[in-house]
């Protein structure tokens, strides 16, 4: 290497210390920002020439690893945090300054990301981050790695240590900064000083060929002693002796924790049990079906010691149980759709933090809490921000930030704001999928589990990229028309307002989590999210002034907005300028002047025209006027011809009703009357014996006959009355019901009113034959009814079901036995009347018609329509009470009469 005096014009060669024959040749040279150059030499390594040290003097830079041996020209490059990155022909390989470590990148089929070729023939790391590779077979673009996550993985060319295994599924640290970790089969210990890793051997917790058990739980207990929690018991492991104790259980111990008084805590399928390491005691709460006080679930999905001493477990679909080693009692909380309850019964992992909040994470349901204060549960989803519902493991650092790992990446959480934070295997992590539970603190250093390695990160060291980046408008059309986007103002004619706009953010580091946000001012009042879409439009803009402004998040949520917006003026059409206007005004004084002339004369015509018609309109009206009046009086007198019929017809249903009822009565009273005869004749030719033996002074044989004689008398006076009971009867129905209600005994009233309906049903046809069933209730009393009407009402049932049961018998097959029964029902504020037939039923196609006045089913002649109809204002409107049906057409008709009962009653 030479160095150039540019007042002398020489070229003077740079010494190399330790240099040799032949001189080193120089390939790659780059100047980082101390002035330092760095060379590299092609199958001599690196050398350094630091421009401020005299005399100049190239240095060879010692790095701990092999530095393949051809650069290629412009591929040594440093980036931010102070790597060398340098291009050769087997791979890219990176300096780290501080320990002078060299790492080697080569091309791997099975991973996502890895290098396109070995050939590295030029290397570019931008502004925003991220490193830029040209080999010979295209180039490779790789985000480096911001976040300051550290993995430890089993391939070699990603983890800083090689793990034995990728898969970590238990996980604790002890306080000797130790880091336990399993994959259930097998134990290893990392020292974190030094990463190494030391394999345990699984005999030393029952794992052997002949008897396989799984390790689940780890627990450190001080600096030698760690406890191991399997399927077949638990296990306390002597660092210093490197030796084990068992303690058999007889529950599985998956999960293991300790109380403030020492006490050591395991659960697992079968239950849960405390255990006292210094008398080796277990305490079991077992899982028992037929306790409903007791564990409600088999199957213990995680467990939490809390600060108040109570055990916390997560159940499989079962919720949660909270269990009071004090009083050895559970406490049972599941998922409800009411507010403060869980939202989901599915819980996987369970968390306390500093304050005392029970923090839950859900498979399907996000994240849970509940706060001891007030006894409450609350939660948030994917639709507060969280990056997946299913969370896998929670834990706190020292800021009071939760870090919430989940199958689509870890995801910081601030439970003051509400707000969460994302990053995933972009961000640096080894993968998005995470191992349940498996989660470790040491200070403020977090340890994460993950299906492909161990991560590590300090929180306040997770920065965001704050690194600043322009904001362009990379395309603007008017309609379909491109225009300069170097023009910061834009006039356009008032039919170009049709408007589209392509913009970028210029940061590489994700662009595809870049965010986008725009507005126009003048229309839009604020920013519109355009999520990752790079576009926006606008139609049917109006004439006035418009500003396009445009801004940028980057994958950390860090927005910038566009340097120069776009000024965009569209003019009015020149008929909505203000000579137009004075145009306008003009034109239209004018045209109003001509209006109101034209409108004046028009009027003045019109009026003339109108007086004429309203002459004409008069003589109409007079004359229609008298035949509205010859018309009214006719309708009048069609009025009191329609109501004295009307009253007509309703005097012959009553007359009907009453004929019916006397023929009954007739009937009814043609049997006393022939007792009475009978025993008449029969008692006067006793009369003409007793005479005869008074005469014979047969004094024995007269007290005999005197005897019969006097109980003749009975008879005919017994047979008397009732003649006499049923002509009053008669005469209380015929007679016009006065509308007062007054006591009556509802039961005597139906049964009399049902045998004088069976009477004259008799007359008219004394073939038919009904058996009447009735069931009264002897609780229904006197009731405050009006009887006549009652009466009537009755009396038109019973003959429509005497009639229906008739028409039926005609056509009926053989077996038919017509019947009616007649029921009665007390109940709590009403008497319910049930009148039923076997009957023909009603047809559902009348059933809504029956009330109705004048409608009728039976032939004509035989039936006015105003039986039902009556008696449903009698018992709605007279009564206040409900007449209702029930029927089958073909089977039965049923009519139900309800009448209210006093308050007293």
């Amino acid at each position: 290497m030479y160095l150039f005096d540019r007042q002398t014009g020489h070229f003077a060669l740079l010494p190399v210390e330790k240099a040799t024959d032949p001189q080193p040749w120089f390939g790659p040279i780059y100047l980082d920002g101390s002035d330092v150059l760095w060379l590299g030499a092609v199958g001599r390594g690196i050398f350094q020439l630091n421009l401020h040290h005299r005399p100049l003097q190239i240095v060879p830079y010692t790095a701990k690893g092999t530095i393949n041996k051809y650069m290629y020209l412009n591929t040594l490059h440093r980036d931010r945090q102070g790597f060398i990155w340098m291009g050769t022909t087997d791979g890219l390989q990176r300096i780290e300054p501080k320990t002078a470590q060299v790492f080697t990148y080569l091309p791997n089929p099975d991973a996502l990301h890895s290098l396109g070729s070995t050939n590295v023939q030029a290397v570019y790391h931008d502004r925003a981050g991220t490193l830029w590779v040209g080999t010979d077979n295209g180039i490779d673009k790789q985000t480096l790695n911001t976040k300051p996550f550290t993995t430890y993985q089993i391939r070699r060319s990603i983890g800083i240590v090689n793990l034995p295994e990728n898969k970590v599924s238990t996980l604790a640290i002890d306080s000797r900064k130790q880091v336990w970790f399993s994959n259930h089969n097998n134990l290893y210990r990392l020292n974190l000083r030094t990463n190494q890793f030391t394999e345990i051997p699984a005999s030393l917790f029952g794992n052997t060929r002949q008897h396989e058990n799984n390790l689940h739980a780890l627990l450190p207990d001080g600096p030698n002693t760690l406890w191991l929690g399997t399927w077949d018991g638990l296990y306390r492991l002597d660092q210093t002796t490197n030796r084990s104790v068992k303690f058999p259980t007889e529950i599985a111990a998956q999960f293991v924790g300790r109380d403030r008084n020492g006490t050591m805590w395991l659960s697992g399928e079968g239950g849960v049990a405390s255990f006292d390491p210094f008398r080796s005691k277990f305490t079991y709460y077992k899982y028992n079906p037929s306790d409903t006080s007791g564990l409600p679930e088999k199957y213990i999905y995680g467990m939490l010691v809390s600060q108040t001493g109570d055990i916390w477990l997560t159940l499989r679909g079962k919720g949660l149980s909270r269990l009071n080693p004090r009083t050895g009692r559970f406490t049972h909380y599941t998922a409800s759709l009411k507010p403060g309850e869980l939202n989901s019964n599915e819980i996987g992992t369970i968390y306390e933090d500093a304050s005392g909040i029970v923090w839950l994470g859900s498979t399907r349901g996000g994240l849970n809490w509940f706060d001891p204060k007030t006894g409450t549960f609350s939660h948030l989803t994917t639709r507060d921000g969280l990056p997946s519902n299913w969370i896998i493991g929670i834990t706190e650092d020292n800021k009071g930030y939760l870090w919430l790992s989940t199958n689509k990446g870890l995801c910081r959480f601030d439970s003051r704001t509400k707000s969460f934070r994302s990053y995933d295997n972009n961000d640096g992590l080894p993968s998005n999928d995470f191992k349940v539970n498996t989660v470790s603190r040491s200070g403020n250093s977090l340890f994460f589990g993950t299906l492909n390695g161990l991560v590590r990160f300090n929180p306040d060291s997770v920065q965001n990229d704050t690194h600043p980046f322009p904001v362009y408008i990379t395309t603007f059309k008017v309609g379909d028309r491109l225009q300069p986007v170097a023009g910061k103002q834009f006039i356009l004619a008032h039919y170009e307002n049709f408007l589209s706009f392509e913009f970028v953010a210029l940061t590489y580091g994700l662009p595809e989590r870049n965010q986008y946000a725009y507005k126009l001012s003048g229309i839009d009042n604020d920013w519109i999210n355009n999520g990752n879409r790079r576009f926006a439009s606008y139609t049917h803009l109006p004439p006035g002034h418009y500003t396009f402004h445009v801004k940028a998040a980057n994958s950390d949520g860090i927005w910038r907005e566009l340097d120069h917006p776009l000024t965009i003026h569209i003019r009015a059409p020149w008929w909505q300028t203000w000579p137009a206007y004075v145009l306008y005004t003009l034109a239209g004084l004018g045209s109003i002047w001509a209006l109101a002339t034209y409108r004046s004369r028009k009027l003045l015509a019109a009026n003339r025209q109108l007086e004429e018609i309203i002459a004409s309109r008069t003589n109409e009206i007079r004359r229609q006027s008298d035949q509205l009046a010859l018309q009214r009086d006719s309708l009048e007198k069609t009025v009191t011809e329609l109501t004295s019929t009307q009253r007509q017809l309703i005097h012959k249903e009553k007359m009907a009703s009453l004929g019916e009822l006397t023929a009954g009565i007739a009937h009814e009273i043609q049997n006393p009357l022939n007792f009475v005869n009978n025993f008449s004749e029969v008692s006067t030719e006793l009369a003409g014996e007793l005479l005869d033996e008074l005469a014979s002074g047969q004094q024995e044989n007269a007290v005999t006959l005197a005897t019969y004689l006097q109980t003749n008398l009975e008879k005919i006076t017994h047979h008397g009355k009732r003649a006499d009971s049923i002509v009053k009867n008669m005469l209380q129905h015929s007679r016009f019901s006065s509308g007062k209600k007054s006591p009556t005994n509802l039961n005597k009233l139906i049964d009399d009113h049902l045998r004088l309906a069976y009477q004259g049903m008799r007359v008219n046809d004394k073939s038919l034959n009904v058996r009447l069933l009735t069931d009264f209730d002897p609780t229904s009393g006197i009731v405050n009814v009006v009887p006549q009407d009652i009466g009537r009402v009755l009396l038109n049932l019973f003959n429509n079901a005497f009639y229906s049961i008739a028409a039926k018998q005609k056509d009926a097959a053989v077996g038919y036995e017509p019947e009616i029964m007649v029921s009665t029902r007390r109940h709590t504020t009403s008497v319910e009347l049930r009148v039923r037939d076997n009957g023909l039923g009603i047809p559902q196609a009348v059933l809504e018609k029956i009330y109705q006045p004048f409608f009728t089913t039976r032939p004509t002649g035989q039936g006015t329509g105003l039986g039902l109809s009556i008696s449903y204002d009698i018992i709605t409107k007279g009564h206040d009470g409900e007449l209702s049906v029930d029927t089958q057409e073909g089977q039965f008709a049923e009519f139900i009469i309800k009448l209210p009962l006093p308050a007293s009653s």
